[in-house]
This record gives C-alpha cells, structure tokens and sequence, in this order.
C-alpha cells in the first residue's frame, strides 16, 4: 500500500476515533443528543429567549433569530439528524423539564424551543463541566501544541472546502 492510502486510513480512522467521542459521558442522565441540544440552546440564547448570533455549536445567524426561541427544524438542521429524531429528544427533555416547545401563531407547521430555567441550570453544569475537561486535555497536551493543532487542522478545512467547491463545479 502506498504512503498516501496509508496516511488516508489513518487519517479516517483518527476522525471516527474523534466522531465516536460521547462527550454526553461527562454530564450523566442525559444522552448524547439531550447533550448537544442543551449546548446548541444555552449557546444560542440570550436572556431574554432570543437566540445570540454568536452560538458555539453551529452558524445560527441573525435572520434564524426569534424572540420564540430556536425552530425544530432548524435545531435538525444543526445537528445534522432527522426531525423525528430531534421530536423524541424534545419529548424527553421536555419530561425531564429541561425544555418547553411553543407553536407558531402565524405558522402552526412551526414549534419553537428554549430553556427552562431547570434547562438553563443543567446546561450551567454541562458547562461547568466541559470547561474543566477541555482545561484539562489542553493542559496535558500542551497550549502550544493545541495552537498549532487548531491551525493545521483550519488549513485542513480550508483546503477540503475548496477542493469540494472544486468537485462540485465539475472535475
């Protein structure tokens, strides 16, 4: 096998390694995705229940905004998952009172959801708690090293947008 394909298996390995990390591990009684969801919405809002545009787990621009809070289908969209699949992790948070979900008077097709304030509290923790382990692995590894890990792996993405750009325009 030549140099190239081998450094290609490693590098695909090593992004499964990093895609299978269950961060949800961290924070206990909540799955994977109740976890994401939680980061998503306690990034997102603001004070007031508006989403903020600087979200840290995903471009939530302005014009997503709302004062009712953030729509199903744009929370799937984020996540990268089926709606259905968002449905039943909104129905159970929502048993757990982690979040509540509102209609659109305008659009009844469209149901908005944000924190509640027992939401708000368990994403403070979920916080609390990636701080510290992020603090922790960057200490181990070294600020310098996750510097230089962080701009190789922006150059990395860089390329790869351009080269899908490249593809999609024809080969």
């Amino acid at each position: 096998m030549n140099e190239s394909k081998e450094l290609q298996k490693k590098f695909l390995r090593t992004m499964e390694r990093m895609r299978k990390l269950n961060m949800s591990r961290k924070t206990s009684s909540i799955s994977k995705n109740e976890f994401t969801i939680l980061g998503i919405l306690g990034a997102g809002q603001s004070e007031e229940g508006a989403l903020a545009e600087d979200a840290c787990f995903g471009e939530i621009s302005p014009k997503k905004q709302s004062e009712y809070g953030l729509r199903v289908s744009e929370l799937a969209a984020l996540m990268r998952i089926s709606p259905p699949s968002v449905s039943r992790t909104l129905k159970s948070m929502t048993e757990k009172g982690y979040i509540f979900q509102r209609t659109d008077r305008a659009d009844r097709r469209n149901s908005y959801v944000y924190l509640t304030e027992a939401g708000k509290q368990r994403m403070e923790s979920h916080k609390e708690h990636m701080d510290h382990f992020t603090m922790k692995v960057f200490e181990r590894m070294g600020f310098d090293s996750v510097e230089q890990l962080l701009l190789l792996l922006n150059q990395m993405i860089d390329i790869m947008e351009d080269e899908l750009n490249d593809t999609t325009k024809g080969d």
